[in-house]
């Protein structure tokens, strides 16, 4: 006779964080990272990787000014960096059978008092195990398998990535006043 393993799926839950009151002084840390993260938002929303060419590279001088509102210090830093930007390339990838199509398939080849019975059991019987499924190790083996053979694979071109190096001895990090 098989053994039944019951199958969950993962639920993991990460707790909230709090929240730092807003009446809370901030430390220049804190200042250097909301400038930053200022920063960050305005350059994503402003880059398009469809304006660099592929294969081109540039030398950045960059000098950014900034100050917190209701705060006297002033942020500076000034670097240089080589950005580079690569070449367009082809990606592989595969996906599986919807999960529908596969049941729909299964159902439509046996009779229909069996499938009456998976359509009205199946939903019973997961919720009866604590949303998992009583199966053998040797049917989920094969089912596995036969998964595994339900991918189709595709290739799609992909952008050659931006990347960048900083001149790490040009970049003073902190407040000046």
């Amino acid at each position: 006779m098989a053994t039944a393993t019951l199958r969950r799926a993962s639920t993991k839950v990460n707790p909230p964080q709090a929240a730092t009151p807003a009446a809370t002084p901030l430390s220049k840390t804190h200042h250097m990272a909301a400038i930053m993260a200022a920063v960050s938002k305005v350059g994503g929303e402003c880059f398009v990787r469809d304006d660099l060419p592929d294969g081109a590279s540039h030398r950045v001088h960059v000098n950014i000014a900034a100050r917190i509102e209701g705060q006297a210090d002033l942020y500076r830093q000034q670097f240089t960096a080589d950005l580079s930007v690569g070449h367009a390339s082809q990606r592989a990838s595969s996906t599986g059978a919807p999960q529908e199509d596969v049941i729909a398939w299964i159902l439509g080849h046996v009779n229909s008092a069996t499938r009456e019975s998976i359509l009205a059991k199946l939903p019973e019987v997961y919720a009866a195990n604590g949303e998992a499924l009583p199966v053998s190790d040797h049917d989920a083996a094969d089912a596995a398998a036969m998964l595994k053979r339900l991918r189709a694979k595709s290739t799609q071109a992909v952008r050659g990535s931006v990347s960048i190096k900083v001149n790490q001895s040009e970049v003073p990090m902190g407040l000046v006043w």
